[in-house]
C-alpha cells in the first residue's frame, strides 16, 4: 500500500517543492501553447519515387529544435501528426536506407489541416541538396490503390485503368513505358539491403530451420526458374514448382499460391502459383504488412521517369588475403596464410529496345545482367596421419600389442618386417601423405588456395501489346498483407482490358570449380553450365487475368577427380573387381579408425531438361480476390554416377589388434564396390491445381484459404534397370525383382518401383487481425510435402545387379582374404544387392502452424512474438535389417540398406522481436528464438534419402533412434543497427557545400550481432568390429555412463567430457541416445561502413566496407565425436576469421 502524508508533512512538502515549480512554470510558459489557438494537423502518405507505399517511416514534426510530435507511418504508408497551432514547421522522415528528408509546412488559421505526401529515394540515388528553404510541394495522392481506413485499401477491379495490377517482377509490366525502367533500377538498388523491418535478418534460413532436409520455405516457381551450380535440376532435386512454404512462417502465412497478391493474411511470399522472376538481383516481391493490396496482383503503379532512358549500373566486389585475417592454428602450432583474391563483378542495363527501322515503339524493353565471379578461395584443414616410423611399419609407440595373423604371436617389438607390408597397400600409402605437424594428433596442415570461376547472363524483353497501358504494372510481386508480400505471383496483368503483355527471358549460367580434400593428392574438378528460358504472356478476357507461363531449362554438370581418364590408381595398386572404365579411375575408400580416412572425388556426369507450363486466373469478386490454376512439368534427367567404383576397404584392427596394422599387412575386414550400369535415363512428370481466396471479411480482419493438390511422380528409368529387394514381413526372406515385376511378398510392381502417392492435399489457411491501431494477430496453418527424395531413391535403385556390379565381402578372423583379391570373394548365388525400398513408401509431408502477435508500443517501438509448431510425418528411416546376433540374419543375401517412410518429427519454436525504427538517424532492432526439435528420421539425423542418411542402430528397436534433431538450435539471438552519421545535408553538422562537407556527408554503419548456442553431436563408434561385420560402419552409438557431458572451459583440445563415454561390450549396442553432445555455438559481429556519393541526378557511386568476424573471435565448428578416434573430443574445425571486403557501385 502507498505510504500516506500526514498533514504537517503535506504542507512541509509544498513550502519546499512550491518554488521550483512555479520556476518551472515559468520558464515553460512561453513554449506553452495558448488554450485558445486553434490545433490542426498534419496527414499524408510515405512513398518511393516509383509510387511505392513505405511502411515504417519515422515522421517527425519539428518547430526549430524542438520536436512537438512524432509517428511512424501505418502499413498502407499513411501518417498523421498534430500540430499546436498555427505557424511554419519543419516535417521530417527517415528510415533505414533511404535518404532522410525534411520539408516545410504552413499551418494558418483558414486551413487548420494540410496533407504532404513524403516521396523518399535510396540513399545510394539521392542528390546532394541546397540547403533548402523553399515551401514543399506536395505530390498527387496515391494512386496504387484507394485508401480508405487506416490500414484498409479498397482493392481496385481489374481492367480498370490496370491500378495496382502490378504482378510478379517478371511480368509486372502494365505500367506506362515511361513508368517501368524507373521502378526496375530501384528494386535492383535494393537489393542485398537489409529489410527494415527485419530485426538480424536471416529471415529465410531460420525458416528453414522449421523443416526438415528435403523441405523448403522457398517457392521454385516454375521449375524452370532456379539456376544454381550447387543444383543439379529444378525438376528433380529440391521441391520442384510450387507447393512449399515460401517466407517466414513466424510472421504469418503468405499468399498460399504465390501470385503475389493483395494485402490480406500471409507471411512474406505465396505457396505456389508461379513466383516471380524479377529484376536480375532482386526478389520477385517484398515483405508486406497488413492492409492495402495492391489489385489482383497487390503491385504498386509506378510513376512517370525521366523520358524513356537507358539505365543501368556496374559493380565490382573483392577480398583478398591483405585484408582478411590469418587462419586459426588448431594444434596451436604456427600457420601461414596463402595469398588469394576474391572478386565478384558484374554490370546491369536496361531500358527502351529501339531499333532504327525494326522496332521503335515505345512498349517494349530490354534488361540485361552479367554477373562474374573469379576467385581463388582459402583453404585449410587438418588430419592425422601415420608418422613416417608407422609408414614403415614400426608401430611401438602405440602401447597396444601387434599380433602377427599368420603365427597369433606379437610382432617383434611391435615392428612389422618390411616384407610383409602388402604390396598394394605400400602403393596406397602414397595417397596418405606424411606428417608436416609435430605430435601424432592433427599432425598433417593443408594451406592452399582452389579457384571458382562463374559467369551468369541474363536478357530479358518485355513487350505490351494493345491499347495505351494504365498506370498499373510495376514493381515485383507486390505487397502482400498481414506480413507478407509474394514472392511475386503470376505476372503483370494489363493495364486495361484489350492489353496484352509478353515476358521472354534468357538465362545462361556457366562455374567451373576446384573440389578440395585434406589430402593434396586427392581432389578434383567440377563445372556446370545451364540455360534457362521461361516465357510469359498475360492478358485479361472476359473480366478474368491470365498469366501463362510456358519454361524450357536445361543443365550439365561434370564432376571429376585429379585421375579420372588419365592413371588407373586402383588397378595399378593391383586391386581385382573394381571398374577398368577410365571414366571411374581414381583412388580407393580407405576407412581407419585411428587416423583420417582417405575418401577420392567420385565422378559424375548429368544432363537435366524440363518442361513446364501452367497458368494462373484471377479474378476478383467484392472483397475477395480468387486464384485458381495449374501447372505440369516433365522432367528427364540423364546422369552416370558410380559411387563406389574403385572399392572401399575398411580396416578395423581385427586382425592384428590395430586398424593401421591390418592395412600395412592388407587384411580388411570389409570391402565393397558398386558401378554401372552407364548412363542412366531418368523420368518424370508433376502437376498441381490450386484455388485459393483472399477474402477480406472485415476491415480489420482477412482471410486467406485456400487448397492445393499436388501429384509428383515416382522416376522412372527409360531402359527400366531399376532393381529392388520384396522382402518377405519381419525380413525373412528378401528376393530381387526388377521393376515392374511382380514379388512374391508386394506383388506387382510399377516400372517405378515405388507405388505413386497421390494424396498431396495441401490446405492452407492464414487469418489476419487488426484489433486495434497498432496491433495485428496473425495465425496459419498449412501442409507441405517433400518430393525431393525420389531421386536419390531411383539413383540407389538404378545401381543394383544385374545391371550393375555390386559386392560386399566380409570377412573373419579365421578366413581373412588378401587386399588384392578381397573383392573377388563373393559366394555364388549370393544376392548382392545393397539398397532397396519400401514399395508403400510414402512422400513426407510436415504441418505448420503458428500464432503472431505484432505491437507498437512507441511511434518508433514495436515489439513482437510468434510461436510456430511443425509436426512431420512420412519421413526417411534407413534400416538394416539383414543383421542377427552373429552375423547376417538371412543366408545367402548380402548386407542391405531399406528405405521406408516411418519416421515423425515435432518442433515448437517462440521468437520475440523488437525493432526501433530509424529516428534521429538510428534505427535497430533484435529477435530472440527459444526452440526445440526431435526427430527418428534418418534423412534428418545425416543427410537426404536413398541411402545418404543415418542407419538406424539397432533394427529391432527403432524407438531407440528418437532424439534431438540435427539442426536443434536451442537459443539463437540476432540484433542489427544502422547508424546514420550525423554530417551531411539535413545533419547536425557538415551540412553546406563545401569540400569537407561531401568528404564527412552521407555515411552509414550498420552491424549485425548473432549469438547462438550449437546444434547437437552423437558419440558414435567408427571401425566396430561387430558393427563393421553386420555390413555397416558407423551406425554402433557409443555408451553413455551419466556424467556431465559439458565442461566448464571447453577448449580446442577437449571440447567435452570424453570420460562420459566408452565402448559397447562385443555385441552390444550403445545405450548413448542420438544427438546427445551439444556442439559449438556461434558468436559473431559484423559490420559495415558505406559511402553515397551523387554526382548528378542519374549518376552516383556507393563505397562499402564489410566485416565479418569484425573482432577476429576464434569460433569453433566441428568437433570429433568418435569414441575409437585418437582426437575424440577435439575440435576439428573453426568457422573463418576475420574478413573485409570492399564493395564499389557506380550508377548512371
Amino acid at each position: 500500500m502507498r505510504p500516506r502524508l500526514t498533514g504537517r508533512a503535506s504542507r512541509a512538502a509544498i513550502r519546499t517543492f512550491f518554488p521550483a515549480i512555479c520556476l518551472v512554470a515559468a520558464a515553460l510558459y512561453p513554449a506553452l501553447p495558448l488554450a485558445q489557438a486553434p490545433s490542426g494537423c498534419v496527414v499524408g502518405g510515405t512513398i518511393t519515387s516509383g509510387r511505392t507505399l513505405l511502411p515504417g517511416v519515422v515522421v517527425s514534426l519539428l518547430d526549430g529544435a524542438q520536436t512537438l510530435d512524432v509517428t511512424s507511418s501505418a502499413q498502407d504508408g499513411a501518417y498523421t501528426l498534430t500540430v499546436p497551432g498555427s505557424g511554419q514547421f519543419v516535417l521530417k522522415a527517415e528510415l533505414t536506407a533511404f535518404a532522410p528528408i525534411a520539408r516545410n509546412v504552413t499551418i494558418d488559421q483558414s486551413s487548420c489541416q494540410q496533407r504532404v505526401d513524403l516521396v523518399m529515394t535510396l540513399a545510394s540515388r539521392a542528390p546532394q541538396p541546397a540547403a533548402s528553404t523553399a515551401t514543399p510541394t506536395t505530390p498527387a495522392p496515391l494512386a496504387a490503390a484507394t485508401v480508405g481506413r487506416r490500414g484498409q485499401a479498397t482493392p481496385p477491379v481489374a481492367g480498370q485503368a490496370g491500378r495496382g495490377q502490378g504482378g510478379r517482377g517478371q511480368n509486372g509490366r502494365g505500367a506506362a513505358p515511361a513508368q517501368q525502367f524507373q521502378s526496375l533500377e530501384l528494386l535492383a538498388d535494393q537489393a542485398g539491403l537489409a529489410r527494415p523491418d527485419d530485426a538480424g535478418g536471416g529471415g529465410d534460413s531460420a525458416a528453414q530451420l522449421l523443416l526438415p532436409p528435403g523441405f523448403s520455405p522457398e517457392t521454385s516457381a516454375e521449375s524452370v526458374t532456379s539456376i544454381g551450380a550447387s543444383q543439379a535440376t529444378a525438376g528433380f532435386f529440391g521441391p520442384n514448382g510450387p507447393g512449399d512454404f515460401a517466407g517466414r512462417f513466424g510472421d504469418g502465412f503468405g499468399d498460399a499460391f504465390g501470385a503475389g497478391g493483395p494485402g490480406g493474411a500471409g507471411g512474406p511470399g505465396g505457396f505456389g502459383g508461379p513466383g516471380g522472376q524479377g529484376p536480375p538481383g532482386a526478389p520477385g516481391g517484398g515483405r508486406g504488412g497488413f492492409g492495402p493490396g495492391g489489385g489482383p496482383f497487390g503491385g504498386r503503379g509506378g510513376r512517370g521517369g525521366r523520358g524513356n532512358q537507358i539505365r543501368g549500373n556496374v559493380f565490382e566486389s573483392s577480398d583478398s588475403s591483405l585484408l582478411d585475417a590469418a587462419p586459426y592454428a588448431l594444434n596451436g602450432q604456427q600457420t601461414t596464410k596463402p595469398d588469394y583474391l576474391q572478386q565478384r563483378f558484374g554490370a546491369n542495363l536496361g531500358g527502351p529496345l529501339v531499333i532504327p527501322k525494326v522496332i521503335d515503339s515505345p512498349r517494349t524493353f530490354f534488361f540485361l545482367n552479367y554477373t562474374g565471379n573469379h576467385s581463388r578461395n582459402p583453404y585449410d584443414a587438418y588430419s592425422t596421419v601415420p608418422t613416417l616410423a608407422e609408414r614403415a611399419g614400426d608401430l611401438s609407440t602405440l602401447g597396444r600389442t601387434i599380433v602377427d595373423p599368420a603365427t597369433g604371436q606379437p610382432f617383434v617389438n611391435n615392428q612389422i618386417p618390411s616384407k610383409r607390408i602388402d604390396p598394394a597397400a605400400a602403393a596406397l600409402l602414397n595417397l596418405i601423405p606424411a606428417p608436416n605437424q609435430t605430435g601424432d594428433k592433427q599432425n598433417f596442415h593443408t594451406v592452399t588456395t582452389t579457384t571458382s570461376h562463374m559467369d551468369d547472363v541474363n536478357a530479358r524483353f518485355v513487350r505490351t501489346f494493345g491499347a495505351a497501358a494504365g498506370r498499373g504494372g510495376g514493381r515485383g510481386g507486390g505487397r502482400g498483407g498481414a506480413g507478407g508480400g509474394g514472392r511475386g505471383g503470376p505476372g503483370g496483368a494489363p493495364g486495361r482490358a484489350g492489353v496484352s503483355n509478353l515476358n521472354v527471358q534468357i538465362h545462361y549460367r556457366h562455374a567451373d570449380n576446384t573440389n578440395t580434400n585434406p589430402f593434396p593428392t586427392l581432389g578434383g574438378t567440377s563445372n556446370t553450365s545451364a540455360w534457362d528460358i521461361p516465357v510469359n504472356y498475360s492478358f485479361t478476357k472476359l473480366g478474368l487475368t491470365h498469366s501463362l507461363r510456358f519454361g524450357f531449362n536445361r543443365q550439365h554438370a561434370e564432376t571429376q577427380n585429379l585421375y579420372a581418364g588419365s592413371q588407373n590408381i586402383a588397378g595399378l595398386a593391383g586391386l581385382q573387381g573394381v571398374s577398368a572404365d577410365p571414366f571411374d579411375w581414381g583412388a580407393p575408400g580407405l576407412s581407419f579408425s585411428s587416423f583420417s580416412s582417405v575418401r577420392d572425388t567420385n565422378p559424375s556426369m548429368r544432363t537435366d531438361r524440363t518442361l513446364s507450363a501452367g497458368d494462373t486466373i484471377v479474378k476478383t469478386i467484392g472483397r475477395s480476390t480468387v486464384r485458381f490454376g495449374g501447372d505440369y512439368r516433365d522432367i528427364h534427367a540423364d546422369s552416370r554416377t558410380d559411387a563406389n567404383a574403385r572399392g572401399s576397404f575398411v580396416f578395423t584392427g581385427l586382425y592384428s589388434g590395430v586398424d593401421f596394422a591390418d592395412f600395412l599387412l592388407g587384411l580388411p575386414q570389409q570391402a565393397t564396390v558398386q558401378y554401372g550400369p552407364g548412363l542412366e535415363q531418368f523420368r518424370s512428370r508433376s502437376w498441381d491445381l490450386f484455388l485459393q481466396d483472399d477474402w477480406r471479411a472485415t476491415d480489420t480482419v482477412t482471410v486467406n484459404a485456400g487448397l492445393r493438390y499436388e501429384y509428383f511422380s515416382p522416376i522412372s528409368e527409360a531402359s527400366n534397370r531399376l532393381v529392388t529387394l520384396d522382402a518377405a514381413p519381419g525380413f525373412t526372406a528378401a528376393v530381387p525383382i526388377v521393376a515392374g515385376g511382380t514379388g512374391p511378398y508386394s506383388g506387382a510392381l510399377p516400372d517405378t518401383i515405388v507405388r505413386p502417392f497421390r494424396a498431396g492435399f495441401a490446405p492452407r489457411v492464414g487469418i489476419a487481425w487488426r484489433p486495434k491501431p497498432g496491433t495485428v494477430v496473425r495465425t496459419g496453418y498449412g501442409i507441405n510435402y517433400n518430393s525431393s527424395v525420389y531421386q536419390s531413391i531411383a539413383q540407389q535403385l538404378a545401381g543394383q545387379p544385374p545391371f550393375a556390379v555390386t559386392s560386399t565381402v566380409l570377412s573373419t578372423a579365421k578366413a581373412f582374404v588378401p587386399l588384392e583379391t578381397a573383392l573377388l570373394n563373393v559366394q555364388p548365388g549370393t544376392t548382392a544387392n545393397t539398397f532397396a525400398v519400401d514399395p508403400n513408401y510414402r512422400l513426407g509431408y510436415v504441418q505448420i502452424w503458428n500464432l503472431d502477435l505484432q505491437r507498437d508500443l512507441t511511434r518508433t517501438l514495436q515489439f513482437g512474438a510468434g510461436y510456430t509448431g511443425t509436426k512431420g510425418a512420412n519421413l526417411d528411416i534407413l534400416r538394416a535389417p539383414n543383421r542377427g546376433p552373429s552375423g547376417l540374419l538371412i543366408a545367402g543375401v548380402a548386407p542391405f540398406i531399406w528405405e521406408s517412410s516411418e519416421g515423425t518429427s515435432i518442433m515448437n519454436s517462440l521468437t520475440l522481436r523488437l525493432r526501433k525504427r530509424m529516428t534521429n538517424g538510428l534505427g535497430m532492432g533484435a529477435t530472440y528464438t527459444l526452440s526445440k526439435s526431435m526427430d527418428d528420421a534418418s534423412s534428418i539425423a545425416g543427410g537426404g534419402g536413398g541411402g545418404g542418411g543415418t542407419v538406424a542402430q539397432n533394427d529391432q528397436d527403432l524407438a531407440a533412434e528418437r532424439g534431438l534433431s540435427s539442426f536443434d538450435q536451442r537459443h539463437r539471438f540476432a540484433g542489427d543497427f544502422a547508424y546514420e552519421l550525423p554530417f551531411g545535408a539535413n545533419k547536425r553538422w557538415f551540412n553546406g557545400d563545401g569540400g569537407m562537407d561531401a568528404l564527412l556527408g552521407n555515411w552509414q554503419v550498420n552491424g549485425t550481432v548473432t549469438l547462438a548456442s550449437g546444434t547437437p553431436f552423437t558419440a558414435r563408434v567408427l571401425g566396430n568390429v561387430g558393427d563393421v561385420a553386420k555390413g555397416v560402419n558407423g551406425t554402433l552409438r557409443a555408451n553413455y555412463n551419466g556424467d556431465p557431458i559439458q565442461i566448464a572451459d571447453p577448449s580446442s583440445l577437449m571440447f567435452f567430457n570424453t570420460s562420459a563415454f566408452s565402448i559397447p561390450a562385443p555385441g552390444a549396442f550403445g545405450n548413448a541416445g542420438r544427438n546427445t553432445i551439444i556442439g559449438p555455438g556461434t558468436s559473431n559481429m559484423s559490420m559495415g561502413l558505406t559511402k553515397n556519393l551523387t554526382f548528378s541526378q542519374t549518376r552516383g557511386m556507393s563505397i562499402q566496407i564489410l566485416a565479418s568476424n569484425l573482432f577476429n573471435q576464434v569460433q569453433f565448428a566441428s568437433i570429433d565425436t568418435n569414441v575409437n578416434s585418437p582426437t575424440f573430443g577435439r575440435v576439428t574445425s573453426v568457422r573463418p576469421m576475420r574478413k573485409v571486403q570492399v564493395q564499389l557501385r557506380f550508377r548512371f
